[in-house]
């Protein structure tokens, strides 16, 4: 699987470093991330923005100790990120006054059973991240090799970045659509969705213009000593961006079903979205266009998502 994603060659050993400790923390992964969703949605955004930074600032501060002071490698950074996580976790745990459901949580087997349901299109989201990949290797390591599969590990990594500022967005929406909902306030559910969109457009245009503008300094972030991964990363990174024009707004759309009990369409709308329409389309435009239709398969995906979003599902947000 490691020797799959990495297409082989020195990127392979590295992979079994981080993994080989990274993945003794992802129970505390795991219980976190959950934690934080309870935290966000009980009253408590604020502790939940202070573990999150707290475990992002330190992952990089450890990362820059263990990488470059310690010299240990990529371990270094595989423990740094399993460290960082472990304190975001002791800092979620810290009793709040304010608390109303974390109090009231009882280990119980049928009612987490019945709740999975409305979680569904979160885990189609999380998990199509992980399937595109392998699609896309595959199919670039027939095309080009393994440059083609370094160019998109550099352009997959800026995508993990942009794509968390809209599902900051979308999760920071989440609860107020929740509660307006709750409430049945269809004048606050409005309000916060026609604002979270605004901020979209805003964020959506910003994104698409950097990566356009400049590429080449984001990709040397990541590479700067192969000119045929680099000159196949800028424009394959100005193609891919596009699909950011409409990514954010397809995010806002499902956590607005979700909010709103319309748990099936979120589920649906994730799996077609997420995982079947992109590999379809990417199958078929590589097809017509070889490593071309490649980087335009995430845009073409995402724009007829907004349109299918738009016209079948957008009735169910806003009745």
């Amino acid at each position: 699987m490691v020797a799959f994603l990495t297409g082989g060659g020195p990127a392979l050993q590295g992979a079994r470093e981080y993994l080989g400790v990274l993945l003794w923390f992802s129970p505390v992964y795991i219980i976190f991330q959950s934690l934080i969703v309870l935290l966000r949605n009980d009253g408590g955004a604020r502790r939940a923005m202070t573990a999150l930074l707290l475990c992002s600032v330190l992952n990089i501060a450890l990362d820059a100790l263990f990488i470059f002071g310690f010299q240990w490698g990529m371990f270094g950074a595989g423990f740094a990120t399993g460290i960082a996580q472990v304190s975001g976790l002791v800092v979620a745990l810290l009793p709040r006054d304010n608390a109303k459901l974390l109090r009231q949580l009882r280990p119980r087997l049928f009612p987490p059973l019945r709740l999975m349901g409305k979680g569904l299109a979160s885990f189609v989201m999380e998990l199509s991240q992980g399937v595109v990949i392998f699609v896309f290797n595959a199919v670039l390591l027939r095309l080009v090799g393994e440059l083609g599969v370094s160019s998109y590990a550099i352009i997959a990594n800026l995508s993990l970045m942009f794509t968390s500022i809209f599902l900051g967005l979308a999760q920071g929406a989440q609860p107020l659509l929740s509660v307006a909902k709750g409430k049945a306030d269809h004048q606050e559910f409005q309000d916060v969705l026609q604002f979270s969109k605004q901020v979209c457009l805003v964020l959506s245009l910003s994104t698409v213009l950097i990566c356009l503008v400049i590429p080449q300094l984001l990709a040397r972030v990541f590479i700067s000593g192969d000119p045929e991964v680099l000159e196949m990363t800028i424009g394959g990174l100005r193609l891919y961006s596009l699909g950011f024009l409409f990514l954010g707004f397809n995010l806002i759309g499902t956590v607005a079903l979700q909010s709103a009990a319309e748990s099936v369409k979120a589920f649906l709308f994730a799996m077609v979205r997420g995982m079947m329409l992109l590999i379809v389309d990417l199958f078929i435009l590589q097809h017509f266009f070889g490593t071309t239709g490649v980087w335009l398969a995430f845009p073409v995906t995402e724009l007829m998502s907004y349109l299918w979003m738009r016209r079948n599902i957008r009735k169910e947000i806003l009745s």
